[in-house]
């Protein structure tokens, strides 16, 4: 299903238009993503209601970074050393290798009540991306111990990062004092069916009283730190170097 979404960009950095483009799969686009899997939508976003503070991130498939994001990324192998006595040289042998964290440093405004719905959205997104399946209620649904889930994140096409298995390891932004602040009117019920650990794990009572609205500000800088999570059993049945070099194996999400 071909599913629209907007998207902000910004011209000679100074003008920000609106543009509306069409994504028939979430996971072939040079826009930053990061998402569940289609097996585990329900579960990491919530359902696809006005009672769900999460729902605007059902159209992009998770969120999507709006505007171009600094990435920084990098792969290391490790050595271990070992010298014999009287040598002028130490040798090295071989350990292993590892994709380094994948470091996503974006903005996000606030400009319209639609922009700020997404960004709270964003926010709750990535808070509850951090956290385990915990207490009665989950022990109720027989999820307790869940740990958070295993997301996917897509930026630039097939041969930069597509489909890559991540884990969020952290996020922070600072509410800067010298931007403004808009007041963002959220529907009726969105964020008071929530269990009473996420319900004020942001955003406190600010969510379900004054009319269910909150602040956000009109710009935010936010870095995101994600690791890399591969299926071991993915690791050892498919991972060829040979294959890799050859980029045979762009959409099984290594680097």
């Amino acid at each position: 299903m071909n599913i629209k979404a907007r998207v902000y960009f910004v011209i000679n950095n100074a003008i920000t238009y609106e543009y509306l483009f069409t994504m028939a799969n979430h996971t072939t686009t040079k826009r930053a993503r990061l998402g569940p899997t289609r097996a585990s939508t329900i579960n990491v976003l919530g359902a696809n209601t006005c009672s769900n503070l999460l729902q605007p991130l059902h159209e992009t498939k998770g969120m999507i970074w709006p505007y171009t994001p600094n990435v920084t990324f990098g792969g290391m192998a490790n050595y271990n050393s070992f010298d014999f006595v009287h040598s002028n040289y130490q040798y090295w042998n071989f350990r292993n290798s590892q994709p380094i964290d994948i470091q996503v440093t974006g903005t996000f405004t606030a400009q319209t009540n639609e922009e700020g719905r997404y960004l709270i959205a964003v926010l709750r997104f990535l808070r509850s991306a951090t956290m385990m399946e915990f207490g009665i209620p989950a022990a109720q649904r027989g999820t307790a111990g869940t740990p958070p889930p295993v997301l996917r994140f897509n930026y630039l096409g097939n041969h930069m990062f597509n489909n890559v298995p991540v884990v969020v390891s952290n996020f922070s932004f600072t509410l800067e004092r010298d931007v403004d602040y808009v007041e963002v009117q959220l529907p009726d019920g969105a964020g008071q069916g929530l269990a009473g650990a996420f319900n004020d794990a942001l955003f406190g009572s600010v969510l379900t009283k004054s009319g269910n609205q909150t602040f956000v500000p009109t710009k935010l800088e936010m870095m995101t730190t994600l690791l890399i999570q591969q299926n071991t059993r993915n690791v050892r049945e498919n991972f060829d170097v040979g294959a890799f070099r050859s980029c045979n194996l762009i959409n099984n999400g290594f680097l």
